[in-house]
């Protein structure tokens, strides 16, 4: 594993599993893994499961729907700007502008379970691309409140919400997307960047569209 894969796996832990398949360190993901991201790569649209560095692990291509233990989340839309406005009913538009470049992913989330649950954009959900993390800055739904103080929306039980994933993204990485980039998402209550993640889930960008 080159040096950058090694750090990245120490900073991220769990999610290092999604790292493996993309980034510098892939020869350390299990062969069943990489053979699974290979068929999605070539055109297989999955579910495909597969263990990756212990965890079990539901790879899919960006057009088909991602079903974990609690959480759904279907991929619709990719758009890529520097600028981008929010718009929330009842407030007036808040013009933003990327330090790189915003990936824009429309998604649809599900909470699968009886209870409600927030979805932490921060915590469940990374975009991976090549060897580098991208934690969304927000998710932006017209009626959700904006603001940088709350970490996500609370879904309640089988209720379904679309939105937009935020990320901004350098232009460095750029250079890779949507090649060798994955949409990592977790369960509920779950943080990536934590070593106690039971199950993660992986849309392969470069996958079946």
């Amino acid at each position: 594993m080159s040096s950058s894969g090694r750090c990245l796996a120490a900073a991220v832990g769990a999610l290092a599993s999604a790292s493996l398949l993309w980034g510098a360190g892939a020869q350390a993901g299990t062969a069943s893994c990489q053979k699974d991201l290979a068929l999605i790569d070539g055109g297989a649209s999955g579910p495909l499961t597969c263990i990756s560095s212990g965890t079990p692990t539901i790879l899919v291509g960006r057009s088909t729907p991602l079903a974990l233990k609690t959480v759904s989340m279907a991929l619709s839309g990719v758009q890529m700007a520097s600028r981008y406005t929010i718009v929330v009913r009842g407030q007036p538009p808040t013009p933003v502008k990327a330090k790189g470049m915003f990936i824009l992913l429309t998604v649809t989330l599900t909470n699968e379970t009886n209870a409600r649950h927030v979805f932490n954009t921060q915590d469940q959900v990374v975009l991976e691309i090549n060897d580098s993390p991208n934690v969304p800055q927000e998710f932006v739904n017209s009626h959700i409140w904006w603001t940088k103080l709350f970490t996500g929306p609370t879904i309640q039980p089988h209720q379904t919400l679309t939105g937009v994933l935020m990320f901004d993204v350098s232009k460095v990485a750029l250079r890779t997307f949507p090649a060798k980039t994955g949409l990592a998402v977790v369960n509920f209550g779950q943080n990536t960047s934590s070593g106690l993640v039971t199950q993660l889930g992986v849309i392969d960008m470069s996958g079946a569209g």
